[in-house]
């Protein structure tokens, strides 16, 4: 069985060991971290895409990734980094509630900024959240 992760024909065809794999490595840290089953299973499926036959890794990096969200948000409630000669901001804690974000919606909130980076600013802010 193939999942798709988009209603077009072979979007991201990624399996159901994948996924799993992935899950066993991953879920109960990022589910701690705020996340739902389903961003899980979004993050894994990008990710297993990119690297190919490695859900394990991805689902460990993932893991990684969310731990150091999680860290900055204890230690200053923000992620700041650089897009172009522009320094941006996520803040890492809910404005209403204060509880941490999940690391999907920081994820997301980057993901908007990225394609304007360049390579040595991908490079700081991927090495700064992989740790």
């Amino acid at each position: 069985m193939v999942i798709k992760a988009t209603g077009r024909s072979n979007d991201y065809a990624v399996s159901n060991t994948d996924l799993a794999t992935g899950l066993t490595k991953s879920a109960s840290a990022l589910s701690n971290l705020g996340n739902t089953q389903s961003q899980v299973i979004g993050m894994l499926t990008a990710g297993t895409e990119q690297l190919t036959g490695q859900a394990s890794k991805v689902g460990k990096g993932l893991q990684s990734i969310g731990i150091n969200i999680a860290n900055a948000a204890t230690e200053t409630g923000k992620l700041t980094y650089q897009v172009g000669n522009t320094t941006r901001t996520i803040n890492l804690l809910n404005s209403t509630t204060g509880d941490m974000r999940s690391t999907f919606d920081v994820l997301k909130d980057i993901s908007k900024d990225w394609d304007n980076m360049n390579n040595s600013q991908k490079t700081v802010l991927a090495s700064t959240l992989a740790g």
